[in-house]
């Protein structure tokens, strides 16, 4: 497992920046200059050291292809508060070791934050997106996050990707804004999410918190979550791994009740997969999960499921003995217990082959509406 970088310091002697990691090992790395420009070299590679705001606005205004950003270490906390980057912009690689601000920022292009670092910050929010607007695809893969992340009121038009990202504290989705080191009460507008967010292969050590979102689009796959706030946050995903594991850290949070919310999304997005992927192979499994939708939403709808048991009583007693009212023969007609068609139709005439046929089909059914039932009354107390 890579080590995580969580300090960046200059030395007294002003010619060495020390970097910690979270094993306890450090490693120095002496500064050079060139071209007026002061420097270290990490595996072959030239890191350029960001140590006053003049040297952010000279990058933001020297644009030739894009505003790069690539491969820099801030030793300040750099302030893009209420910048506008009309180009693209790359941080790729870059360490910010005091946190970055991006209040009111607008980004109306791409914005890539590929294996950026994220170590400290001087105030609560240690890495901030309040208010940005994001137009375009925005990319956070490999980045690391130390401390606590917040996304509050940031609008997210394109695709947003978080792939293999490591967040060692709290992340914020639009759920409190933060002052004095504490979280205030004041609740800022809620996040847009245009488009997908994708956390695949993503690491939360501390606390995911969504319930000031109110709806996503995620992935999830191979992602590890330790504890997650959702509140009534709809989800959505084109893949099955999402809601599984959503479902594990809802029961891991002994939330029964959200894990089978998530439970029942889980088979929705598998059934819709299979019958997007049709083939023989998986006809059964799209017969059963097709039947157990529509008669009990996956034994989540006890409504759904009598219904349903009241449907094929009604349907096979009509297609077997016609409009023929009598109270006693629909009685034992729509027990379980009555296996004899011809002592539950002693009053009619002889039933036809077709019946008999039907009258087999129909107690399948019935068995197997019966079992939806329970499981659907079942549903907050049995084992997911």
């Amino acid at each position: 497992m890579r080590k995580i970088l969580t300090s960046v310091e200059i030395l007294e002697n002003k010619s060495t920046l020390r970097f910690s990691y979270d094993d306890n090992s450090q490693k120095d790395y002496l500064i050079n200059v060139d071209t007026q420009r002061r420097t270290i070299k990490i595996d072959n590679d030239n890191y350029s050291l960001i140590e006053s705001s003049e040297q952010v606005r000279e990058r933001m205004q020297n644009i030739e292809e894009y505003i790069d950003f690539e491969k820099c270490i801030f030793l300040i906390n750099p302030n893009f508060r209420g910048d506008q980057f009309t180009m693209d912009a790359s941080f790729s690689y870059s360490i910010f070791s005091n946190g970055a601000s991006f209040d009111s920022a607008i980004f109306k292009k791409n914005v890539f934050f590929i294996s950026a670092q994220f170590t400290q910050y001087a105030s609560f929010c240690k890495a901030k997106f309040d208010k940005t607007k994001l137009d375009k695809e925005t990319s956070f893969n490999l980045a690391i996050f130390n401390k606590i992340v917040t996304f509050n009121d940031a609008e997210f038009s394109g695709e947003v990707e978080f792939l293999g990202t490591i967040f060692n504290d709290e992340v914020y989705f639009g759920v409190h804004t933060a002052s004095d080191n504490k979280l205030s009460t004041d609740i800022l507008h809620l996040p847009e999410f245009s488009e997908k967010v994708d956390f695949t292969e993503a690491i939360f050590k501390n606390v995911l918190n969504f319930s000031g979102v109110k709806s996503i689009e995620l992935d999830l796959k191979h992602t590890i979550i330790d504890r997650m706030e959702y509140n009534n946050t709809e989800f959505s995903s084109d893949n099955r791994e999402t809601f599984l594991t959503l479902k594990n850290v809802a029961l891991k949070q002994n939330d029964q009740i959200k894990a089978l919310e998530f439970h029942t999304q889980e088979y929705q997005t598998y059934l819709k997969v299979l019958r997007k992927n049709k083939t023989n192979k998986n006809l059964l499994d799209r017969f059963i999960l097709t039947f157990e939708y529509c008669t009990s939403a996956f034994g989540t709808s006890a409504i759904r499921s009598i219904g349903s048991f009241v449907f094929i009583v009604i349907l096979f007693y009509v297609s077997i003995n016609g409009f023929n009212y009598d109270a006693r023969t629909i009685v034992d007609f729509a027990s379980p217990l009555s296996y004899d068609i011809d002592k539950i139709f002693r009053r009619s005439d002889d039933v036809s082959d077709v019946g008999r046929y039907l009258f087999f089909l129909y107690k399948i059914l019935q068995v197997a509406l019966i079992y939806e039932m329970i499981k659907s009354f079942r549903k907050f107390s049995r084992t997911l």
